[in-house]
């Protein structure tokens, strides 16, 4: 049986106005790969990974992520994969949204 690490997710702005994004995965195997879908609503598209375009950017703490659909800096659906370092207790994704 593989064990498996929280995967967790922080807006790096949260505010009152701002959305929900939902993520569909928020488990990590110890030292593996899951693919994640995230979705934003409202007219709020994700921050691409170190784009400057939004002020933030995508980064990851505790493992390393690969960009796969949907970070043009104008999409409210993207897919991405997660991978554990194989020792972090946690891995831990920032993000960020726009209004679009």
């Amino acid at each position: 049986m593989t064990s498996s690490v929280p995967l967790r997710f922080i807006c790096a702005h949260e505010n009152p106005g701002r959305p929900a994004v939902t993520f569909s995965e928020h488990e990590v195997p110890q030292g593996g790969k899951v693919l994640v879908e995230g979705n934003s609503a409202g007219g709020w598209v994700f921050c691409g990974l170190l784009e400057d375009g939004c002020g933030d950017f995508t980064t990851c703490q505790g493992g390393s992520i690969e960009l796969l659909e949907g970070w043009s800096n104008d999409d409210s659906h993207v897919t991405f994969s997660v991978l554990h370092d194989g020792s972090a207790e946690e891995v831990v994704m920032t993000y960020n949204t726009r209004a679009d």
